[in-house]
């Protein structure tokens, strides 16, 4: 049974805990400093500047302050003390909650419209999967202009057939998922997945303080990134749900949970791109061989070195399936992925302070602001090496130091999406801050302390989430428009002229087996000049120019110089061919 009896207090000091107040008051200042000086002093990154200052200063700053008031104010106190039976049922309502949320969202808010490049290219592939196929054969007459057609494109020798080149498990969900109830149900469901896992890890965690687990679901539950990334395409909602579950099943510790989650880390590895999954698992099954299980141990490691191999070679065994020859097909298997890592290798730097500076403080303005000073109190059990707080924190860390070297900017997304899959790692580090911070606090502090997470939980989902929700939909509505424009084109062809506009890439939009008569987009940044004679002599071809982009509002994206001049070359090449008239 749960006991609520809310109680006014009229005393002048914060009845919160002195070690809260203190964390609240310095966590608060920390995060308006850094907010100030990144708004004022950082350097302009084209992307991230324009999200931190839009999307991200606001919040940060009336978080903060929020944070400060926290500390100072007295308010009335909740006598709250959850049972795990209350909890349990808060998870199925947390659940249903989030999977209507995000569906109403998706449908309501952004339409079920794709804003970038990596939303397009999964339900791209899910068309393919639908058909039946691996890859969609691609008719000789538009093979030369495959790079121009999707800008994400993997094709197979001399262009015959092609897919995106991401791996394939978000899109057979999201295929799984048309084939039912619709497409856009795949990211709400796997939502709802992710929030019972992590209620299940908690109480796992603390079967003796549904407090904590209440706490950390909480946090979980009033995430805008969670929320917002589960209305879209990405496929960050995927690795958040699997990487749930697998914890939910290695924390159970029997030979059928292991092995249980070795499938969905099967499945979370070949979601859509390999790295992602490893960072996550990696400090949990290191953990296994200081705990002296190293039978488990090298059941894992080498479990995983045979997944990620798979999945290396998955590209060429699709091809061989389609029937390609095995030989042809082997060209997109492993050296394929070493190409790839040699070229992150080649492009990464020590120049990530700033943008990864924004990345981090983009996570923090996303979540429920609350968990930063609790997860400071988290620290402690880290340090104790309690329960999985360590690998836990781990996990993160391995994450940004990967992510900050090999991928520092991570381009459009709500949020920090890099470090979406540890969402609930922060939600978790959060609970055993609270742990912590209860062990010296008396009853009143306690409540006090619940009764303004609450604060904080109503604020993110009522005020903070809804807020976010409408700007991610100004977002899209420029790029819907212009969508919409291009379907009305009468030509066969489609040029977009988007090397100025933000998010240009995503109106690269086919389908798979290029049937018409929806007219074949395909970007002008991608042909050469050739590639224009050719079109413009084989093939009626339109263009949606720059001005008519920034007309409807698609944002402006600085580019250098030298990009320009080859554009202004190729837009003179069309004029002097009398080709590529503007769609009226």
């Amino acid at each position: 049974m749960t006991d609520s009896i809310l109680r006014s207090e009229s005393l002048c000091s914060s009845p919160l805990a002195p070690e809260l107040r203190s964390k609240l008051v310095a966590y608060g200042a920390a995060v308006l400093a850094i907010a100030v000086e990144i708004y004022v002093f950082f350097p302009e990154l084209p992307v991230s500047s324009r999200y931190f200052a839009l999307q991200d200063f606001p919040v940060l700053v009336v978080g903060a302050l929020a944070l400060l008031a926290a500390a100072r104010l007295s308010a009335p106190i909740l006598e709250f003390t959850p049972t795990a039976r209350f909890v349990r049922r808060a998870g199925f309502a947390c659940a249903a909650f989030a999977l209507a949320a995000a569906l109403a969202g998706a449908v309501f808010a952004l339409r079920r419209f794709d804003l970038v490049s990596d939303e397009v290219a999964a339900n791209f592939d899910a068309a393919i999967f639908r058909a039946g196929h691996l890859l969609a054969p691609v008719d000789a007459q538009w093979r030369p202009f495959i790079d121009a057609l999707n800008e994400l494109a993997l094709s197979a020798p001399g262009g015959a057939a092609w897919s995106s080149n991401y791996l394939p498990v978000n899109a057979a969900l999201r295929s799984l998922a048309d084939a039912t109830l619709g497409a856009y149900w795949a990211n709400p469901l796997l939502l709802a997945v992710a929030t019972l896992a992590l209620f299940s890890i908690a109480l796992r965690l603390w079967p003796a303080r549904p407090d904590a687990a209440f706490v950390a679901c909480a946090l979980f539950a009033t995430s805008s990134q969670a929320l917002v990334a589960a209305m879209t395409s990405f496929a960050m909602t995927g690795h958040l749900a699997l990487n749930l579950v697998w914890l939910a099943l290695f924390l159970r510790g029997s030979r059928l949970s292991h092995a249980l989650a070795l499938v969905v880390g099967f499945l979370a590895c070949g979601l859509h791109q390999l790295v992602f999954h490893p960072l996550f698992v990696a400090p949990f099954i290191l953990s296994l061989w200081f705990e002296r299980k190293r039978a488990l141990f090298c059941v894992h490691v080498g479990v995983y070195a045979a997944i990620c191999l798979f999945w290396t070679e998955y590209w060429s065994l699709a091809q061989w399936l389609e029937g390609f020859s095995a030989r042809d097909a082997a060209q997109s298997g492993a050296p394929l992925m070493v190409s790839r890592v040699a070229r992150v290798f080649a492009s990464s730097g020590f120049d990530a302070i700033f943008p990864m500076t924004l990345n981090l403080t983009r996570f923090l303005a996303w979540q429920n602001l609350f968990a930063l000073p609790l997860a400071a109190f988290g620290v402690a059990a880290v340090r104790r090496g309690e329960g999985v707080a360590r690998p836990l924190l781990l996990g993160m860390v391995v994450a940004v130091v990967a992510f900050g070297l090999l991928s520092p900017p991570q381009g459009a997304g709500w949020g920090y999406r890099y470090l979406h899959g540890f969402i609930g790692s922060w939600c978790l580090l959060a609970g055993y801050g609270w742990v912590e911070m209860s062990k010296q606090a008396s009853r009143r502090e306690q409540g006090a302390a619940m009764s303004a997470l609450i604060a904080f939980c109503a604020a993110s989902l009522f005020i903070l989430a809804p807020l976010r929700v409408f700007t991610v939909a100004g977002e899209l509505a420029p790029l819907r428009a212009a969508a919409a424009r291009i379907e009305t084109a009468p030509t066969e062809v489609v040029l977009i002229d988007r090397l100025h506009w933000l998010y240009g890439g995503g109106l690269t939009r086919n389908d798979p087996f290029l049937r018409a008569p929806r007219p074949k987009v395909m970007d002008l940044v991608s042909l050469d000049e050739a590639a224009l004679r050719d079109l413009c002599a084989h093939h009626g071809v339109s263009m949606l120019t720059e001005a008519q982009g920034l007309a409807l509002g698609v944002p402006y994206f600085e580019t250098p110089a030298e990009w320009n001049e080859k554009r202004l070359a190729k837009l003179e090449l069309l004029r002097s061919l009398s080709c590529a008239a503007p769609i009226d």
